[in-house]
């Protein structure tokens, strides 16, 4: 060959014998006559089926086979792994191939064992995949066991996650964080006792607290029933007060008489009586009134007059908020109704 190299494919009796063959060639000295070969063991080279499950089963098989070409060679399309019965399991079977990388132990650059697509968490799980840390990304040892103080987000260390490091007199304190962690969108779940409660109301509500990107949409169940249950596309606003930079929703609601609940991912725990964040209202000593989360006073004894819990003006209640879905019957009650003058018998 011109070029010095003399290309030889060798075939071996057994994986024992190919394992020790790459490790001869990746401890090779300059006089060894094993420096003189390329090291491309099938063993780190060969394809694997690997196993892709997503928190959003409405994720598009072409965004999975996306993220993972950042990373291998994908060889077919995300298949559906389905159970014995014929049903989708919620996880994908893709067969790629690995890229090369010396500078890894065994000689191949690994996909990531987690992930996330927009807020929707995943994993990847294949043979021969290496134990990895979500935090620091090292090899070895879980994210519960790691001592690292490095950022999730970018596995830099010097500062945590959630941490802004700019000082007063750093230039880039006079920067706003617009982290996509921060404001990123997320699918809420929101459950309320009553089931005709219209859409436009949980919207109005919302709307108070967040960005609503879509109409509450019902979440059905396997066989197409709805559950009671709506899921709303929001996007949180910016509040530097927070731990995490956003302003979340509040856990639980009512309108009018009707309680409700909302539930979304990396929601806080969040006490019902006094308003505050890691405990619940079983375990909170403090006597602050619920409506206002205000210690002096109790529920009972709140002195202002009772606010709308659609809108939050106190001018009115639910039933008579301008901003309300009115029903039949209030739009009949409150309707003028027109007298009609009766016609008398002109002798006709």
């Amino acid at each position: 060959h011109a070029s010095g190299i003399i290309l030889r494919t060798v075939t071996f009796t057994s994986m024992d014998i190919c394992r020790r063959y790459g490790e001869n060639v990746k401890a090779a000295s300059p006089e060894s006559p094993f420096s003189s070969f390329v090291d491309n063991s099938p063993i780190q080279r060969k394809e694997r089926w690997v196993t892709v499950s997503v928190r959003n089963p409405h994720i598009p098989g072409k965004d999975i086979a996306t993220f993972l070409s950042r990373f291998c060679t994908v060889r077919k399309d995300p298949a559906h792994i389905l159970d014995g019965n014929g049903f989708w399991t919620g996880k994908w079977s893709v067969l790629v191939k690995l890229h090369r990388d010396k500078s890894s132990s065994d000689g191949v650059r690994h996909l990531p064992e987690s992930f996330s697509l927009g807020s929707s968490p995943g994993i990847i799980d294949y043979p021969d995949q290496p134990q990895t840390c979500r935090k620091c990304d090292e090899l070895g040892h879980w994210m519960k066991n790691c001592k690292s103080t490095a950022c999730r987000n970018g596995q830099v260390t010097g500062h945590d996650t959630k941490v802004k490091a700019a000082s007063p007199e750093s230039p880039l304190s006079s920067f706003m964080g617009n982290s996509p962690i921060q404001l990123k969108k997320r699918w809420v779940t929101v459950s309320v006792r009553n089931p005709h409660t219209p859409v436009k109301d949980i919207t109005t509500f919302l709307s108070r607290f967040c960005t609503v990107l879509t109409d509450p949409a019902h979440i059905l169940d396997g066989n197409g029933f709805w559950t009671g249950k709506w899921s709303v596309l929001v996007k949180l606003h910016r509040d530097k007060s927070s731990s995490d930079g956003v302003r979340h929703l509040p856990e639980s609601f009512s309108l009018g008489s009707s309680p409700g609940t909302i539930d979304y991912l990396d929601q806080p725990q969040t006490c019902r009586k006094c308003g505050e964040l890691r405990h619940l209202m079983k375990n909170s000593e403090s006597s602050a009134c619920r409506n206002c989360q205000v210690t002096g006073h109790d529920t009972k004894d709140y002195p202002k007059k009772k606010a709308c819990n659609l809108c939050g003006l106190d001018e009115h209640v639910y039933k008579d908020c301008p901003q309300r879905v009115k029903t039949y019957a209030a739009a009949l009650k409150c309707a003028q109704v027109k007298q009609v003058p009766p016609i008398f018998n002109a002798g006709i």
